[in-house]
């Protein structure tokens, strides 16, 4: 869902207010009638859901998304995931 914060979806799916925060962040497990309940609170099927689980995302989109990850990084944690990146770039 586009243009919609974490906590406003927090409230669409009855959640408290950090939740979906959480679960972006791995903090949350995730059971199959959870999963279910925010995509079909955001207008989406299970269906649909699991067939875009098993397309490959593109390069470039892999691409943007860590370079629109890299750029919300505030500069110490740029400092703590350079090493990595520089790593495996060789």
């Amino acid at each position: 869902m586009k243009n919609i914060d974490q906590y406003r979806a927090s409230k669409l799916c009855g959640f408290g207010r950090n939740t979906i925060g959480f679960i972006e962040n791995g903090r949350v497990t995730l059971t199959d009638k959870k999963i279910r309940h925010i995509v079909e609170t955001y207008g989406y099927t299970i269906e649909l859901f699991n067939q875009l689980l098993k397309v490959s995302p593109l390069r470039h989109e892999m691409i943007e998304q860590c370079h629109s990850i890299l750029n919300n990084l505030d500069d110490n944690k740029l400092r703590i995931i350079m090493p990595m990146l520089q790593s495996m770039a060789n």
